[in-house]
């Protein structure tokens, strides 16, 4: 393949997102955004890159498409269903990524230059190093952020994203952050790190990136026992502050069980159907046995006569 046409080159971050490494080198080579790349794809609009866009974005910018093996999210469809290969993580229900809807930390921008991957996570609703919440919208404009934007820290409004002001995250959505950074960035070192910052997370350390970002939904995604899903709506994308809401619940509610073993009240808030979801779909081990924790103790809880044989002839475990 002859050399690359652009003038200035560069390889990607070891976590930035392929769509946040595309944005970056096209400002760098003044362009105005991602637009032109519509015209090289043949597609009116540039939405979303994926493994089959690698390797022309690596030769256009002086890289090697090895380099963005794990750098972007690539969607596929099994037994009828849509899953996505994720920075290099299945994510069985793509709700659970905001691929179009992007949030940003305004101080990594600054501090780093570029775009982390990690945001693109729908429960990643703050920065895991400064703390603070992720940013979804212009502070100028108060239109939603968006890729089709002229450069990484421009809003399309022409506002510097850069100076809009930060906001403290809760306790709860920055150990989940931080969990979530060190499962994409390094699986060995989790367990260790997570259990000073939170006790339910600890209980998450062999679970897969898919199994613990659906168990936070499903735990947490009702604001109360009397709310129900409605029709579409786990398929609808959460803002960044439902998002936290949801994580927050979910991380009370499961410490509240370990600590009290209260399900009674507790767990009547649980989407149960998407706890037997991760049973049905055949995740990791470790998955399928918080979820069945879930699921068992909760219905002896409220039958203390039913029969751990008649409920799962698999598991007599204790959740906690």
């Amino acid at each position: 393949m002859a050399s690359p046409i652009l003038s200035v080159r560069d390889h990607p971050h070891s976590d930035e997102s392929l769509m946040g490494f595309t944005l970056r080198l096209s400002e760098a080579n003044h362009f105005s955004g991602m637009q032109w790349l519509a015209e090289v794809f043949h597609v009116g609009r540039i939405h979303h890159l994926s493994a089959r866009h690698a390797p022309l974005i690596a030769w256009l910018f002086g890289s090697e498409p090895q380099k963005f093996h794990a750098l972007h999210a690539t969607l596929h469809k099994k037994n009828g269903r849509s899953i996505l290969f994720a920075f290099g993580h299945l994510i069985t229900r793509p709700y659970l990524m905001r691929l179009r809807r992007p949030q940003v930390c305004i101080e990594c921008l600054a501090e780093f230059g570029y775009v982390k991957c990690l945001w693109d996570f729908v429960l990643v609703t703050c920065c895991p190093i400064h703390r603070t919440m992720l940013k979804e919208s212009c502070d100028a404009c108060n239109m939603n952020l968006s890729w089709n934007r002229p450069g990484i820290s421009k809003c399309r409004c022409g506002h510097d994203i850069r100076l809009g002001s930060s906001e403290g995250a809760s306790n709860a959505c920055i150990a989940y952050s931080q969990w979530m950074a060190l499962r994409l960035v390094d699986v060995s070192n989790s367990r260790s790190a997570i259990i000073s910052e939170s006790p339910v997370l600890s209980l998450f350390s062999d679970m897969s990136v898919d199994g613990a970002s659906r168990i936070i939904w499903a735990t947490g995604i009702n604001a109360s026992a009397l709310e129900t899903i409605a029709a579409g709506k786990s398929k609808k994308d959460l803002s960044t502050l439902q998002a936290s809401r949801c994580v927050e619940r979910s991380i009370q509610r499961l410490h509240e069980i370990q600590k009290t073993q209260n399900f009674a009240n507790i767990r009547p808030a649980f989407v149960s159907s998407s706890l037997l979801s991760i049973l049905e779909d055949g995740l990791c081990d470790s998955d399928i046995r918080f979820a069945r924790g879930l699921l068992l103790e909760g219905k002896l809880r409220e039958n203390p006569k039913a029969s751990l044989l008649h409920l799962n002839p698999l598991s007599q475990i204790k959740l906690f």
